[in-house]
């Protein structure tokens, strides 16, 4: 239980000082620059979640990458069989990742501005 606060602690903490850097993007996107930062920040995403997973002492076997395609759009759909399906699409899918969620999440403080 003690692990799961601190590491849920370490997931609000770093998205609010995080907040600074998602304006750059949101700006970078505004004005025209999304094609140059997108890159930037899937490595920052995938890097953050990586240590999220490591953090909590996830141990990952990642297969079929090969069959994602890096050319198409795509739709990925979570079963949320547990907490961390957005974490690991984050964490180790090769490509930029998108997400659609409830009208809720729009309260979330700072999560907001990453959704």
């Amino acid at each position: 239980m003690l692990k799961t606060v601190a590491v849920l602690g370490f997931i609000w903490i770093s998205a609010a000082l995080g907040t600074p850097l998602a304006l750059v993007f949101i700006v970078a996107e505004a004005v025209g620059l999304g094609r140059l930062s997108r890159p930037a920040l899937g490595c920052l995403m995938r890097a953050w979640t990586r240590f999220i997973l490591w953090i909590m002492g996830v141990r990952t076997i990642v297969e079929g990458l090969e069959n994602v395609p890096a050319d198409r759009k795509l739709c990925f759909v979570g079963n949320h069989q547990g907490d961390l399906d957005i974490v690991m699409m984050l964490a180790y899918m090769p490509r930029p990742v998108g997400f659609i969620a409830k009208s809720e999440a729009a309260w979330f403080p700072f999560l907001n501005l990453w959704i």
